[in-house]
């Protein structure tokens, strides 16, 4: 499979609106993404404060993705059990969503749910997808 297939597998689901594999270590950069999301203009500058050592100001400052400001929730990406950073994004004049970053070796595996799914829909299909591309040493 290419990685634009597990996108299109993510997105298939009808839980996600925007899909995206990111290289962090080898080769950082969007892999694949849903066309159109705001996850394919993710920039470098962003994955390396979603994977930076100093976690101090996440929670304060919030990330961006793709230029989307997203407020982190939960901060367990430098966890070597868990590997996962939920998030919500903010929009002040409209709905906001649950976003999922899981971790794998060299990748993040990042998805935005749909209006009114919650966060843990879609971090199953992160985390696993996460864990199978560890195992294939990604």
């Amino acid at each position: 499979m290419s990685w634009n297939d597990y996108v299109a597998n993510f997105m298939s689901n009808k839980n996600c609106q925007d899909a995206a594999i990111v290289g962090f270590a080898d080769s950082p950069g969007v892999w694949a993404a849903h066309p159109g999301g705001c996850l394919s203009k993710i920039t470098l500058a962003e994955i390396k404060n979603i994977v930076t050592d100093d976690r101090s100001s996440l929670f304060v400052n919030g990330l961006t993705l793709g230029g989307t400001k997203c407020s982190v929730i939960r901060d367990m990406l430098c966890d070597p059990e868990a590997k996962v950073m939920d998030l919500k994004t903010k929009n002040p004049d409209g709905p906001s969503y649950a976003v999922v970053i899981a971790k794998s070796c060299k990748a993040l595996v990042i998805l935005i749910a749909i209006e009114g799914v919650h966060c843990g829909v879609i971090h199953t299909l992160a985390c696993e997808m996460a864990k199978y591309l560890t195992a294939s040493q990604y």
